[in-house]
């Protein structure tokens, strides 16, 4: 999810660190394929000199090249502690150069530049806010590796003026934000595969299909033959494990697609706006609003629906997505899949709400449409959990404590 960025004279506007805070600067790095300037507001917020790295190179990078840009353009900006969301392993190079820490703090998974082997360089303090994701990082080897939920703006997104025209506008009974991944890989490669391989690709999603009782029914469950077949058509150029790769690349997008037009046409029969940028979507009785900016608009989205539905990518085996974060932040009310991590950074029931199938999904959308009361305390005591708990400076000063 890109955030919208601001002009780095203005984030800087606001710092106001002096003294011993002062003895490093950290640089927030952004990158042609990713900005978002919530680390920035929090090392600001916490009195740190802070400053923003703007590279124009791809996150994804392991190019000797791009390190040696990466590791000229902090020697040019003083930088002493490299900062990013998701791991840049051409960046982590840099920062061996020029033997700084790098900090970066993992909100997706899986994704590819974690099997590189910069992951294993001493600079690395990786930050990542899916358990399944640590335990796997630490059985490969990776040192310093930690685990951190994710956290919300609350300093930006309090000063967002709401309006009754905001109020006329996003206001609904249900809202979803996100896409409906109609275009993947997946038809295309059962295409190309064996009978046998198809067969056991059905299977798999039936299993998977509108099932969230923390368990990961997904990865690891290709077979030897499976999994030859495909590499045999596709191959595997990358450094991730091949069952990783083909179960990601053909199935986690695939099964979005299933399961949100299933959600979708569930609560149709409600006020339901859905927000994206798919072209031409027709599901009866669902409002397909377009496209919503992230950092004005989003967070009204969140405030003023009754219901906020959150459905997580499949590849994301137990950690919590930002979406979740956000919404609560914004005193929106938050319906989301179980996940196994959910119960442990939240009560549910208090101050968030879940389902484990289609069904409970239903049954509690019209239960609390119709109990604004209990709906409104769930949504007061999570936006209480959050100012609490999850605000990204919060986060942010939990890493700086861990690395020292």
């Amino acid at each position: 999810m890109n955030g919208g960025r601001w002009n780095e004279g203005t984030v800087l506007a606001f710092h106001t660190g002096c003294g011993e805070c002062m003895s490093k600067k950290y640089g927030m790095v952004y990158f042609n394929n990713f900005t978002n300037e919530d680390i920035v507001w929090a090392l600001l917020a916490l009195g740190k000199d802070a400053d923003i790295v703007d590279t124009q190179l791809s996150r994804e990078s392991t190019s000797e090249q791009d390190s040696e840009t990466l590791a000229m353009k902090l020697r040019e900006k003083n930088i002493d502690v490299a900062v990013t969301y998701d791991f840049a392993p051409a960046l982590s190079d840099a920062c061996m150069k020029l033997g700084i820490p790098y900090i970066s703090w993992i909100f997706d998974a899986p994704i590819q530049m974690l099997y590189e082997k910069q992951i294993h360089n001493n600079c690395n303090y990786i930050f990542s806010f899916d358990k399944k994701q640590l335990r796997d990082l630490q059985e490969r080897g990776v040192k310093n590796a930690y685990y951190m939920p994710l956290g919300t703006n609350l300093m930006r997104n309090s000063a967002i003026e709401m309006t009754g025209a905001d109020a006329k506008r996003f206001g609904c009974e249900v809202s979803f934000i996100g896409s409906l991944y109609s275009e993947n890989a997946y038809g295309q490669a059962m295409n190309l595969v064996q009978p046998e391989t198809v067969s056991e690709f059905e299977w798999l999603i039936q299993d998977v299909f509108g099932k969230w009782d923390g368990e990961d029914r997904l990865y690891g469950k290709l077979s030897e033959n499976t999994i030859g077949d495909i590499k045999r058509v596709f191959g595997n150029n990358t450094a991730m494990d091949d069952d990783v790769l083909f179960t990601t690349a053909l199935l986690v997008k695939h099964i979005a697609t299933l399961e949100r037009n299933e959600m979708l046409q569930r609560l149709s029969k409600h006020d339901l706006q859905f927000y994206t940028s798919d072209s031409g979507v027709q599901i009866p009785g669902v409002r397909a609003m377009g496209p919503i900016d992230y950092i004005e608009e989003l967070p009204k989205a969140y405030h003023f629906s009754k219901i906020n539905m959150n459905i997580t990518m499949r590849g994301i085996t137990s950690g919590i997505p930002l979406r979740v974060f956000d919404i609560m932040g914004m005193g929106g009310f938050m319906l989301t899949n179980f996940q196994s991590e959910v119960s442990e950074l939240f009560s549910p029931g208090k101050d968030i709400e879940v389902y484990h199938d289609f069904d409970e999904m239903e049954e509690k959308v019209d239960f609390y449409l119709s109990h604004e009361e209990e709906r409104r305390k769930i949504a007061d005591r999570g936006l209480k959990t959050i100012k609490g708990n999850y605000t990204v400076e919060k986060q942010v000063a939990k890493m700086l404590e861990i690395i020292g």
